[in-house]
């Protein structure tokens, strides 16, 4: 199975032999959207081309520009057996006051693609797409969070890439048919998936970890993932 990650996120076709931890014996054909940038701007100081882009962004990446109708046409084509996943790297629709102040523009952009969610894997349940958002509960350690958000003491905070890659891999193997239209976050997944350790994501323990923006304050935390 093929993964790619692209701001305008393409379907990925049958490539190589099916995982074997893959329920049901079935191509997958998944997509994972990273569409809108990293840009927490006051409004008053966020400029009228930003608040275009940000909404253009996330909304043509998550929808019409991350290749909707090629998800659809290639569970179609592939018939009643394919497996096709839809995967969204947005946050849970927590509407509380505080995900929106000083940061309006980036909110709505993240927000459209969990929209996108939700609207999606309802449209497209009767054919078996799954449409699924996956967010993480620390910041994670990218360019963008390095360059936007504090530098290398943000980083030393922050999970790697590795927990999201792992978290999306256990998403891409479930069965299209039953699961959609959740809105995951990180070591959730991986703790349903029977991970107990969580150290090898992170330089420091999970209490001294830099929380994420959009986490719901109820959103528990399994003591494996405390404890590590």
């Amino acid at each position: 199975m093929a993964i790619a990650s692209s701001t305008s996120a393409r379907i990925i076709r049958p490539c190589g032999p099916v995982p074997a931890r893959l329920p049901i014996s079935r191509p997958a054909s998944p997509a994972i959207r990273r569409a809108s940038g990293l840009a927490k701007t006051r409004s008053p100081f966020c400029p009228a081309a930003s608040w275009g882009a940000a909404g253009a962004l996330a909304g043509v990446g998550a929808g019409v520009g991350a290749g909707v109708d090629a998800a659809v046409g290639a569970g179609v084509g592939a018939g009643v057996d394919a497996a096709v996943h839809i995967l969204n790297l947005s946050p849970p629709l927590d509407m509380q006051p505080k995900w929106f102040a000083g940061s309006v523009a980036y909110t709505m952009a993240k927000y459209t693609m969990s929209m996108c969610v939700l609207g999606m894997a309802q449209e497209f349940a009767d054919r078996g797409i799954a449409v699924n958002a996956l967010w993480p509960r620390t910041a994670i350690a990218t360019a963008a969070v390095q360059n936007h958000l504090g530098g290398d003491e943000i980083m030393r905070l922050s999970r790697n890439v590795d927990i999201m890659a792992d978290a999306a891999y256990e998403i891409l193997i479930k069965d299209s048919k039953s699961f959609s239209g959740n809105f995951c976050i990180d070591d959730l997944v991986l703790h349903e998936a029977g991970i107990t350790d969580f150290s090898k994501y992170a330089n420091v323990p999970f209490g001294e970890l830099m929380p994420d923006f959009f986490v719901p304050d109820d959103t528990p935390v399994p003591d494996e993932v405390k404890n590590s």
